[in-house]
């Protein structure tokens, strides 16, 4: 399930940040974060990360 979609999220070098809210249920323990963009040179970003307790 999506929590959160931005196609027109950017970063600058003055505004390094993106910040995403989201709001989930008390029984959720783990989340997995798939981030995927695109660089200013064209390359494709992809990233992966499973969070939760113990991680």
């Amino acid at each position: 399930m999506t929590l959160y979609w931005n196609p027109k999220a950017a970063t600058s070098k003055r505004v390094p940040i993106i910040p995403i809210h989201f709001y989930n249920n008390d029984q959720t323990r783990k989340f997995k974060i798939i981030f995927e963009g695109i660089t200013d040179e064209n390359k494709l970003v992809h990233f992966e990360k499973v969070i939760g307790p113990g991680q």
